[in-house]
């Protein structure tokens, strides 16, 4: 895996415009043996922010992360991006 990206794709969080908003978010932390495995970040009424270490991935997570988040923001709850493309709107408590 250690040549399955350009490292040069990756630029410090400190540079990237949309930490701002991260750094408002209330946020929910992951952690095993004292070590932050991953984060959710929620503002309001939608999740904002949702990341796992890939050293961590397929341990579910992502999914209890997401879960204890959506039980913050409730019936409200809505996404305002994904990996996949703009599903803003859609109601993430009716899935």
């Amino acid at each position: 895996m250690a040549d399955s990206c350009d490292p040069g794709a990756f630029i410090p969080i400190e540079e990237y415009e949309e930490v701002k908003h991260l750094k408002l978010c209330n946020k929910l932390v992951a952690s095993l043996d004292d070590r932050v495995v991953g984060f959710i970040g929620i503002d309001a009424d939608y999740i904002g922010w949702l990341y796992v270490h890939p050293e961590y991935f397929y341990q579910g997570i992502g999914r209890k992360l997401l879960s204890a988040g959506l039980k913050l923001v409730e019936e409200k709850a809505w996404i305002k991006e994904s990996r996949m493309g703009s599903i803003q709107g859609e109601n993430l408590a009716k899935n």
